[in-house]
């Protein structure tokens, strides 16, 4: 290699080295333990904090499902998100990241609901996601994430 594609290359390498990382449009999320169902959830969307055993346990009978673990109450708590009464399947919601601003604890969530012509099942539906996160005193706080598809022009 002559000497002028090495000290290319290296100036390469030291620019890019140099350039400001980019800025994502939302935050990365950890991996968020979540589980979700299409049934038994409340009939008007809602969103609820679990913070106390008899709270957990009421949540998985209204939903007549085991819990899928035991809350270790000393350092975690339970977000419950219901979407409300739907008259067909295909709607769902994902927990995508959780952050502290302005002494609130804010659960950002995205709400997935079937495409406009999609063949979905003609059933009522109560949709509804439940995760756990890092237990806090602070007041929490639900935030609905436009999902990619509602976000895209029409």
């Amino acid at each position: 290699m002559s000497r002028l594609a090495f000290l290319f290359f290296l100036g390469c390498a030291f620019l890019a080295a140099c350039r400001p990382p980019v800025a994502s449009p939302e935050p990365v999320p950890s991996k968020i333990v979540q589980w979700s169902g299409q049934q038994k959830g409340a009939p008007v969307a809602g969103f609820h904090v679990l913070r106390y055993p008899a709270e957990w346990t009421h949540f998985w009978q209204q939903v007549e499902q085991p819990p899928p673990r035991s809350l270790d109450l000393a350092r975690e708590m339970a977000v419950v998100i219901f979407l409300g009464s739907k008259s067909t399947a295909g709607y769902s919601a994902e927990v995508r990241w959780i952050e502290e601003r302005n002494g609130k604890l804010i659960v950002n969530y995205q709400e997935q609901s079937p495409a406009p012509g999609a063949m979905v099942a003609q059933v009522l539906t109560s949709p509804w996601v439940i995760a756990i996160v890092a237990r806090s005193d602070l007041p929490v706080v639900g935030r609905a994430r436009p999902s990619p598809a509602s976000a895209s022009p029409q």
